[in-house]
C-alpha cells in the first residue's frame, strides 16, 4: 500500500470519526421553515455498498449515514444493513458538501480497496417542506454525485462528475484548500488575542 493511499484511508476515516457531536443545522427552538435532505445507496453487495450522503453544511461535518451503519451494525464482520441518515435543514441559503463513496463494511477493506471518494460543496437553498435525496454514481473510471428534489429533478449547481484522474486531483486541491482556510482562521484567531 502507498503512504498516499494509507493517508487518504486516514483522512477519511478521519472525516467521520472525527465529530463527536456532529453539527445539527438546525438549532433547538428554531420556528422558520425546512426542508429535508436524505443520503442514499445503491450496489449492495457482502461487504460494500456505494452511498451518497450530505457530509456538511455551512462548513461543519453533520451526522453521516458512514458512521450510523457502522455503529448499527458492529461486530457483524463483514454482513451489514445501510443506514441511510435523513436531516432537517433549514429553508435559507447554506452551503452544503454532498458526496459520493464505495462504503466497505470492514477497517480492512478500507484500507485495501478504493473508497472512489467525490464531494462537491455548492450554495443551495432548499424550499421549504421539500424533501431531497442525495444521488449519484460510483465507478472505477468516473464518479458522480448530485442532489435530486422530491421529483427527481437535480438541483441546479448540485451535479458533479469526475474521471478517476480528475478526482484525484480534486482530493487533493480541496484538502490544500481546506488546509489554507484552517491556518488563516488560526492567524485570524491569534491576532484577535
Amino acid at each position: 500500500m502507498t503512504i498516499s493511499r494509507l493517508l487518504s484511508i486516514i483522512v477519511f476515516s478521519l472525516m467521520f470519526y472525527g465529530c463527536a457531536a456532529p453539527y445539527k443545522p438546525v438549532p433547538e427552538g428554531y420556528t422558520g421553515s425546512i426542508a429535508y435532505v436524505e443520503d442514499t445507496y445503491s450496489h449492495k453487495q457482502t461487504s460494500t455498498a456505494h452511498f451518497y450522503e450530505l457530509a456538511m453544511v455551512n462548513g461543519r461535518h453533520i451526522e453521516s449515514s458512514w458512521g450510523a451503519t457502522r455503529s448499527r451494525n458492529y461486530g457483524r464482520g463483514r454482513e451489514f444493513d445501510p443506514v441511510m441518515v435523513k436531516r432537517r435543514l433549514p429553508a435559507e441559503p447554506l452551503e452544503v458538501t454532498i458526496q459520493a463513496y464505495q462504503f466497505f463494511s470492514t477497517d480492512f477493506e478500507s484500507m485495501i480497496g478504493d473508497n472512489y471518494l467525490l464531494q462537491h460543496t455548492f450554495n443551495f437553498t432548499p424550499k421549504a417542506n421539500e424533501e431531497y435525496r442525495v444521488k449519484g454514481d460510483v465507478l472505477w473510471l468516473r464518479t458522480s454525485v448530485w442532489l435530486e428534489d422530491s421529483n427527481g429533478e437535480k438541483v441546479e449547481g448540485s451535479f458533479l462528475s469526475l474521471e478517476a484522474i480528475d478526482r484525484k486531483e480534486k482530493l487533493k486541491t480541496d484538502k490544500e484548500k481546506r488546509r489554507k482556510e484552517k491556518k488563516e482562521k488560526k492567524l485570524k484567531q491569534n491576532s484577535s488575542i
